[in-house]
């Protein structure tokens, strides 16, 4: 019996994901940052600060998400941090749309930062993904076994982003 807790928990005794949970507050935080950010640079610079912020935050999001995700193909010990994982990805993806798309040119007006058509797509395509395979999982009884590894499927994207911190970085260069 452990000392906290009900001890640990397996994929099929985990509760279904929440789309909007406390993890949530970290792409706020980071779209708070990157716009004090942003008023602090000269306009040139506004799309070297978004670019690296949004780098950084892919590479851990992305990085965690991969562990996550090999973590599931072996013991689950990890499958805690799927909803926290999904929350950040999802809020991240949602947040970029609004703040990169719409909000930077009228903090900065001038800069070079801007989303273009195929981001658009990307941006979107990624958010209904994600935004599926949480509801479908939890369609599918949100807490069997089944629906955990259709949500890992989530997860699985999410680490695919580690791979957009290359082409940030390569167009800044």
């Amino acid at each position: 019996m452990p000392l906290f807790g009900k001890g640990p928990t397996t994929a099929s005794k985990q509760p279904p994901v929440e789309l909007v949970g406390a993890s949530s507050l970290g792409p706020l935080l980071l779209v708070g940052s990157k716009a004090l950010l942003v008023s602090c640079v000269d306009t040139e610079q506004a799309d070297l600060a978004c670019a690296a912020i949004d780098c950084g935050f892919l590479l851990a999001v992305g990085s965690l998400s991969a562990v996550v995700v090999r973590d599931g193909n072996r013991a689950g010990k990890l499958d805690a941090l799927v909803d926290p994982l999904m929350q950040l990805g999802l809020g991240h993806i949602a947040l970029e749309m609004i703040f990169n798309g719409v909000l930077l040119d009228r903090l900065k007006p001038g800069n070079n930062y801007k989303l273009t058509p195929d981001l658009w797509v990307h941006h979107i395509a990624a958010l209904g993904c994600g935004v599926f395979t949480v509801l479908s999982g939890n369609a599918m009884g949100g807490d069997s076994s089944t629906a955990r590894k259709f949500v890992m499927q989530g997860c699985r994207m999410a680490a695919t982003e580690c791979t957009a911190g290359l082409p940030i970085s390569f167009s800044q260069a």
